[in-house]
């Protein structure tokens, strides 16, 4: 059953893909022939003004701008998108009756694509840094056992050693954080010991074990 939903959830993907490649083709090449006719004033001031708008307000509302790669490529995106309107707009001109029902056409396409970004974006865990997931893994770790901290602390140590991207650093760091703080929370004076001798790779050894959790 689990591999049905799989290719069933592939190929949902892949019909997105489908249309929003198919939106974006339509989008560019009703716009570049716009572009030709387009006052060079507009495209010029006009346009650039209005992507700037667009990319202003997608960084604001990603909270992963500007750190995060895919942020930037959606600000990017943003801009882009929003300078077209001006020569579509021109383009759509050119088509005559037909381009209405075209435009219609596009934004019944651009709904069904927005509409499944944003069940994707709501299907999604939410990244390490948000305080609601960091607060959900903060009581996580308050109900484990010690011994089940101290295994997810070794378990944790050589990934974060040999990690190259940046987020999944991150992402380790923070949870040997949050065990961190819990060990100490149950036992500081082992691990003010364990911290003196340099912090060795098992925090455990004098650790009271507890079953969690602590005070």
């Amino acid at each position: 059953m689990s591999t049905s939903t799989g290719g069933n959830g592939a190929s949902s993907t892949g019909g997105v893909r489908a249309l929003r490649l198919l939106l974006v083709v339509l989008y560019v090449g009703i716009a570049l022939p716009g572009a030709l006719v387009t006052p060079v004033p507009r495209m010029l001031l006009l346009a650039p003004l209005v992507g700037a708008f667009a990319a202003v307000v997608a960084g604001l509302v990603d909270p992963g701008f500007p750190a995060q790669p895919r942020a930037r490529r959606v600000v990017l995106g943003a801009f882009a998108g929003a300078a077209l309107t001006v020569p579509f707009a021109s383009g759509v001109g050119l088509l005559g009756p037909s381009g209405a029902w075209l435009v219609i056409g596009m934004i019944l396409l651009a709904a069904t694509v927005v509409g499944s970004w944003i069940a994707e974006c709501d299907s999604a865990p939410l990244p390490l840094s948000d305080p609601r997931r960091v607060a959900a893994l903060r009581d996580f770790v308050s109900v484990l056992s010690t011994e089940a901290l101290i295994r997810e602390w070794r378990a944790t140590g050589t990934p974060l050693q040999v990690a190259t991207d940046p987020q999944e650093r991150a992402a380790l760091v923070r949870v040997r954080g949050l065990i961190l703080d819990e060990l100490v929370r149950r036992d500081p004076e082992a691990m003010a010991r364990w911290l003196e001798d340099g912090g060795p790779a098992d925090p455990g050894t004098d650790v009271r074990r507890q079953r969690g959790p602590a005070g």
